[in-house]
This record gives structure tokens, C-alpha cells and sequence, in this order.
């Protein structure tokens, strides 16, 4: 193994096992501040980072503003679930009141592409970033969701969600790059992603299966997703986060650089990191919410 593969490898697992560490916190504690602390700042850095990648494109709006949007997301729904202060929807109505205000900004200048291209960015860029901080915190209180019965026997069923979309994205990437670097010759799509080979897809799949049956197994998701939808969940989920992954190498190459900041060692920037959990979580939480429905 080279060296800059081990520093690779090295980073990751510390970076995950920081992850685990403040979800298990979050756990033990029965409160959910370590996670939102986590995500509000990687998402917060995911807005700005996209922000920069678009900038090469048109000028970018309200930067500093649109970095502080996933941060209240999150807080939002934090504080919803926590305290009881805010109403759920609070997250839901901060995106729209963003959104119109930006609209609004757009109707007070002279029609141009200048304009048109930029609104557009931006909006994708909240699409991309503020979404995904949305759907993060529904998939960490999807017991909040649940009959008492139900989230009486899953009490920390949010926390292993969560933990699982985070797996099955970067276990699939994991398991592509190994994959693809022993087997790969056909790639996949060299235009966008000259490292994607079919192998490493097949990987990827392979991978995510491995966690999804894993989870299932032994954690409250078994009590949630039958075995007969575990390769279903598992195929989802994996290809969402590859997606994820590509989506972001796309924009890359439009912008004509090979990582979205230098701030991660090895990595690149934020979103080079969390580029395939932006896919996979929504995707999580859009297959196991009918999956409670189900159980209920």
C-alpha cells in the first residue's frame, strides 16, 4: 500500500470513527447535539465549497447567507425534537422564505443571462446542500415518528439510520476504489469520473449489501425492513450515494478542478467527503419511512 493510500485510509477511519464516536454519544445521552453539531458545520462548508465550484460558472449570490441556511435547518429541527420550542415545519419554512427571498432579489434586476444563470445555480446549490440538512435530521428522529409500541422497541432507531446511509456511502466508495483498483479495466463514465470502472461498481454494490445485511441483522433496522427488501434497501442506497459522488465530479470538471477545497488532508474538501451521503440519506429516509408505515 503507498504511502498516500495509507495517509487515505488513515484519515478515513479516524474521521469515521468520529462519527460513531459523537453518534454514540448522542446515544448514551438520549439527545441529539452531537450530530447536529457535525452536520450543521459540514453542511455549512458542503454550501460554501458548492458556492466556490459554481462561482466558476456565474457569480454567486448571497454566499455568506446561504452557508448560514443548513445551520438553521438543522437547529430548527433540533430544537423541535429537543425542546418542543419551534413547530416541525420550522425547517421546511426557512427553505421557502429563503427560496422567495431569492426570487424576490432576482425580480428586482433587468432580465439577463447573468441573472437567469445565477439564480439557477444558487437554487441548485440549496437544492443540493439544504435539502439533504433537511432529511438528515428527519432520518435522525424518525422514531419520533413511530407508535409507542414501536419506538419503545426501537429507541435509537434514528441514530442507527443515520449511521447506516453513512455506512452504505462511503463502505460502497471504499469498496469501488478497492474493487476497481484490482479489477477495473471498462470504465464506467470517463467524461465526468475517469477513476468509475464497472468493476468497482459491482464493488460498490457488493459493499452496500454487505452493511445493509449487516444493519439487519443486528440492529432495530431488522425490526423495520424485511429480509426480502434488505437487497432492495441495499441496491437503493448505493446507488444514491454513488450518484452523489458523481454528481459532484460533474460540477467539478464544469469548474475545471480536481477537489472542491484543500482543507481535508488526502480528501480534498468537505464536500468530497460528503458528497454520496447527500444522496444516500434522502434515499434512506424516503425507503424507510413507508417501511414504519408498514410496521405500524
Amino acid at each position: 500500500m503507498d504511502g498516500g493510500l495509507s495517509r487515505r485510509v488513515l484519515y478515513g477511519a479516524l474521521m469515521l470513527a468520529g462519527v460513531c464516536g459523537l453518534l454514540a454519544v448522542d446515544a448514551l445521552s438520549g439527545r441529539g447535539w452531537g450530530l447536529a453539531v457535525l452536520a450543521a458545520a459540514a453542511l455549512a462548508l458542503g454550501m460554501r465549497e458548492i458556492l466556490g465550484l459554481l462561482a466558476a460558472v456565474a457569480p454567486p449570490l448571497w454566499r455568506a447567507p446561504a452557508c448560514v441556511l443548513p445551520v438553521l435547518v438543522v437547529g430548527a429541527h433540533v430544537l423541535w425534537a429537543e425542546t418542543g420550542s419551534l413547530p416541525r415545519e420550522t425547517d421546511l419554512v426557512l427553505v421557502a422564505l429563503y427560496l422567495v427571498a431569492l426570487l424576490s432579489w432576482a425580480l428586482r434586476h433587468e432580465p439577463g443571462r447573468e441573472v437567469l444563470v445565477g439564480l439557477a445555480l444558487h437554487v441548485f446549490a440549496i437544492c443540493y446542500i439544504a435539502l439533504p440538512a433537511l432529511l438528515v435530521m428527519r432520518l435522525r428522529y424518525l422514531d419520533h415518528d413511530l407508535p409507542p409500541p414501536l419506538a419503545e422497541a426501537t429507541p435509537a432507531l434514528g441514530l442507527l439510520a443515520v449511521l447506516y446511509a453513512v455506512l452504505v456511502a462511503k463502505g460502497a466508495d471504499m469498496a469501488a476504489y478497492f474493487v476497481g483498483r484490482a479489477f477495473g479495466r471498462r470504465k464506467l463514465i470517463p467524461w465526468i469520473s475517469p477513476g468509475k470502472t464497472t468493476a468497482g461498481t459491482l464493488g460498490a454494490l457488493g459493499g452496500g449489501l454487505a452493511v445493509t445485511a449487516a444493519f439487519a441483522a443486528w440492529s432495530d433496522l431488522g425490526l423495520l425492513v424485511p429480509w426480502p427488501l434488505v437487497p432492495v434497501l441495499a441496491i437503493l442506497v448505493t446507488l444514491a450515494g454513488m450518484a452523489g459522488d458523481l454528481v459532484e465530479s460533474l460540477v467539478k470538471r464544469s469548474a475545471a478542478v480536481k477537489d472542491s477545497a484543500r482543507l481535508v488532508p488526502e480528501f480534498g474538501g468537505v464536500l468530497d467527503i460528503i458528497d454520496s451521503i447527500l444522496f444516500a440519506v434522502p434515499v434512506t429516509y424516503l425507503v424507510l419511512v413507508p417501511a414504519t408505515s408498514l410496521r405500524t
